[in-house]
């Protein structure tokens, strides 16, 4: 269990990073886009009325802007799954903040940490047994 969530952890900050970058580049287009002049004229060529060109503007920039919100959630999320790769045993809060960050974001530092948590329940079980006998 150890040795998978070390994999997943460095798999979910890798793929956090292309996701934030794609977020980025996503949310930027769709933000600058109906604002240009091209976008205007394209409308009018297809003869959209401008109730529903300004519905498409407002569309398109919530969506932008979602996409920029979540560029900062993917950031967090790769910090604490390399840090979380980094440890040899992570802590049970750096293990509950990959959970809520991967629940947000990308969901393979999920994974990666809640078999981290296993990991460490069955170490600590394990050490029990063997100080009993």
């Amino acid at each position: 269990m150890r040795k998978a969530s070390k994999i997943l952890f460095l798999v979910g900050a890798i793929v956090s990073i292309v996701a934030g970058v794609v977020c980025l580049i996503t949310g930027l287009v769709l933000v600058i886009l109906p604002n240009t002049e091209a976008f205007m004229e394209a409308m009018i060529r297809e003869k959209v009325t401008q109730d529903d060109i300004e519905v498409v503007r407002l569309a398109l920039v919530l969506y932008g802007t979602m996409c920029l919100i979540g560029v900062p959630f993917c950031g967090v999320n790769s910090f604490f799954g390399f840090k979380a790769f980094r440890q040899e045993k992570p802590c049970t809060s750096l293990n509950v903040l990959n959970i809520v960050f991967g629940a947000l974001t990308i969901y393979v530092n999920l994974v990666g940490a809640i078999f981290a948590l296993i990991a460490n329940g069955q170490e600590e079980r394990r050490a029990e047994a063997a100080k009993k006998e």
